[in-house]
């Protein structure tokens, strides 16, 4: 809940009253500056809720926004985005993965080709319609089914990226990193970083640290509130990455070898 809360706050800071900012939640102590609290009833307490709380939207344009998320300038642009497009999401920091595969973030399905990305949930911009309700409605069968199949939760992106690709009828926005800049994994930003996605002890010194300059970067994460990028490494810290990628790679390889 204080996840939530502080990324609320920092929504607020940002954002006009007339911007409604709505929690999904089972809990009824709640504080913060939300000017809607809702619930889902029955709540299934795991990643169905995600959808069914975009399906429950109050709002008639939303920017869906997971907990762990920090703005760090207003989000006012998705919104324009939203005047054109049904849906506007950023591609996922994960690909598609081979036949035969298995793990948490198994990508493939048979009639959805490589070539077609998968989209991070986390951050979605989308408006109320029909094509976007059916959309919605469609991820949460195909996720159920998803879980029944492989008799445990999954991920909810595979489901998510298949339903798309079945949508012609539907105009998606592709949104650049820098509006939804995972600190889970390295990664590229030019510009002015917008909004970070992931958990730290200071994400405001973590905001301020990955703008200190607005040109093209690749960041990673260097400590719990600071990033660090390529360019600023020195050789032995560039031979050190470039080591632990490459055994990574090789050990992924012998495993998947093994398998």
């Amino acid at each position: 809940m204080a996840e939530a809360v502080q990324s609320a706050r920092r929504l607020r800071e940002l954002h006009a009253e007339e911007v409604g900012i709505a929690l999904f939640t089972g809990r009824t102590d709640v504080e913060g500056p939300f000017t809607h609290v809702l619930s889902l009833d029955p709540p299934s307490h795991d990643r169905t809720d995600k959808i069914g709380a975009m399906l429950a939207s109050p709002f008639e344009e939303t920017i869906f926004l997971d907990t762990d998320t920090y703005a760090v300038e207003n989000l006012s642009e998705i919104f324009d985005l939203l005047s054109v497009f049904d849906i506007a999401a950023a591609h996922a920091p994960g690909r598609v993965k081979r036949e035969g595969e298995t793990g948490w973030h198994v990508y493939y399905a048979e009639d959805v080709p490589t070539s077609f990305p998968a989209y991070n949930t986390g951050v979605v911009g989308f408006k109320r319609n029909r094509h976007v309700k059916n959309l919605f409605q469609r991820w949460l069968n195909r996720y159920k089914e998803a879980c029944c199949e492989a008799d445990r939760q999954v991920q909810d992106q595979p489901a998510f990226r298949e339903v798309l690709f079945h949508s012609s009828d539907l105009r998606i926005a592709t949104l650049p990193p820098e509006y939804n800049c995972r600190l889970n994994v390295s990664g590229y930003v030019n510009g002015r970083v917008k909004l970070l996605h992931g958990r730290s002890s200071s994400l405001s010194a973590v905001s301020k640290s990955i703008n200190r300059t607005t040109n093209k970067r690749i960041y990673l994460t260097k400590t719990p509130t600071e990033v660090v990028f390529a360019s600023d490494f020195s050789f032995l810290e560039k031979l050190k990455y470039l080591t632990m990628m490459f055994y990574s790679h090789f050990a992924l390889t012998m495993k998947c070898g093994k398998s």
